[in-house]
């Protein structure tokens, strides 16, 4: 028998000899071996809309706020559902291709902004709604903390420009008090996204910007770390630590430290994405940096397809960016957002679980037990306008082996094959087709679907060819997918 790893999912190339084509449902956990991903689960009531923005923050003593956006509210999550929280009397009017953007400054004040309303705030273990936020700052389209100031970009009165707050103080935005300044990018196009912390990253349709923090009187020195090479997709944009991800018009990239660009999808699957993509409805797009899979640390983006006539995301790409390697998904979500849906207990959370009063405690009050707990998950809306968390059972997965010539300048025939899948149990169905062709040009030919028997093999009758590849496809509960093991014989035409 011949044993042949899986290879890594670049549809850009040829599949013979080195690539394949075709993964569905699945996650790259290291280089040649794919994990399942657990299907999406609503949690909770619905929003009144499609999601257009979520985000999880903790305040400084540990209380956890969980809110998202729709069209025309604010929601924070209740422990079961989403509480509509919105500015009493208020009506948001996010744009259709608008999002809501959330950060979080001067320790417990969260920031949102749509690019329309007047920016919102909300002050966590205080705020029971949202409010206007003070010093009537310009309304945005972003926003982010870089280091001790709350900044903003894409403003209503300069879609190039960005403004940071007073220092220490993000509601106070005169200009000149307190090192509050505005700057203007006029080249480079309008500014598609801000990334925030020690230092500001500033993307735009064909620059991106380093603002670092020098002091009085410069305040923020501003330097072009890439030129002619921005961001096209601001929904494309994901943060984690020092590196950031992003789609230009080019393809997929990662920028780490604020400076070193380094194209991910060059000859894998950036031609894939924009020949597949609805261009129609780029602000679909959405992506976070998660974990999925076997916790595999991943970029995932999620897209309409040219399948998707109103838009609605239906594909994912995901991207395990220790290894390298990409998969692909067929499910998609109106919003993806890393989210923790457990609350801190309150006071009147203790009266509710120790009704016979704080004597009857039997933990510390400083316990962590009493604060949130949990890895935050990556949470995708539905179209149903609920959260969904990947807690269910294993989708449906699907994967091409390279294709092959296996015998000199001959046919072969390939009678059977193992696919060489780790873990699982009754639930676990594996199967495979055999695609087969004469020539390259040629469309492939593929067989009926066929079981493994008692002994794992999994047997063809098809005719000799010249190249071949099998479809595994596996359903039910496993674990890892590593490859095929499969016997190749002449085919007896040169």
């Amino acid at each position: 028998m011949t044993v042949a790893a899986f290879a890594e999912y670049c549809p850009d190339l040829p599949p013979l000899g080195r690539t394949t084509d075709h993964v569905q449902n699945v996650v790259a956990t290291s280089k040649g071996i794919y994990a399942p991903i657990k299907a999406p689960v609503p949690t909770g009531d619905a929003l009144t809309a499609r999601c257009q923005g979520a985000a999880t923050f903790v305040g400084s003593d540990g209380t956890v706020v969980t809110f998202a956006g729709d069209a025309t509210k604010l929601y924070l999550w209740d422990g079961d559902g989403w509480d509509d929280v919105s500015q009493a009397m208020t009506t948001y009017a996010t744009a259709s291709d608008g999002r809501w953007v959330f950060s979080q400054a001067d320790n417990d004040k969260v920031i949102a902004d749509n690019g329309v309303d007047a920016p919102q705030v909300w002050e966590i273990g205080t705020s029971t709604e949202w409010a206007d936020l003070g010093g009537s700052p310009a309304v945005a389209r972003y926003n982010a903390t870089v280091r001790d100031f709350s900044f903003r970009a894409a403003l209503s009165t300069d879609l190039t420009g960005v403004a940071w707050s007073s220092q220490f103080n993000c509601e106070e935005w005169t200009e000149g008090t307190n090192q509050s300044d505005t700057q203007s990018l006029p080249a480079g196009g309008r500014i598609t996204g801000l990334v925030g912390g020690q230092f500001a990253l500033i993307f735009q349709q064909a620059h991106i910007t380093l603002a670092q923090y020098v002091g009085p009187d410069l305040i923020f020195q501003f330097d072009q770390v890439s030129i002619g090479r921005g961001c096209s997709v601001p929904g494309s944009i994901a943060t984690t630590g020092l590196t950031t991800f992003f789609l230009f018009d080019d393809g997929f990239y990662r920028i780490d430290n604020g400076q070193t660009v380094t194209p991910i999808g060059d000859g894998k699957v950036d031609a894939y994405f924009w020949a597949t993509v609805n261009r129609s409805y780029l602000y679909r797009v959405w992506s976070a940096v998660a974990r999925m899979g076997d916790g595999v640390k991943v970029y995932v983006i999620t897209f309409p397809s040219s399948a998707s006539a109103d838009g609605t995301p239906d594909t994912t790409l995901i991207y395990n960016y220790t290894a390298g390697w990409w998969a692909r998904g067929n499910f998609g979500g109106d919003a993806l957002a890393l989210l923790l849906t457990e609350r801190s207990m309150t006071l009147e959370g203790l009266d509710t679980e120790y009704p016979s009063g704080l004597d009857s405690i039997p933990l510390s009050l400083d316990s962590d037990l009493f604060l949130a707990t949990g890895l935050a998950r990556l949470g995708m809306f539905d179209t149903d306008f609920k959260v969904n968390f990947f807690d269910g059972e294993n989708l449906a997965a699907e994967i091409d082996t390279v294709e092959t010539h296996n015998i000199g300048m001959r046919q072969s025939e390939v009678d059977r094959l193992r696919a060489m899948i780790v873990g699982g149990d009754d639930t676990t169905v594996i199967s495979a087709q055999l695609g087969y062709r004469n020539r390259q040009n040629d469309g492939l030919t593929f067989s009926a679907e066929v079981a493994q028997d008692d002994l794992g093999v999994i047997y063809f009758t098809e005719p000799p060819a010249w190249y071949q590849r099998a479809r595994v496809k596996i359903s039910g509960a496993w674990e890892k997918a590593q490859g095929v093991e499969f016997v190749a014989v002449d085919g007896g035409d040169g």
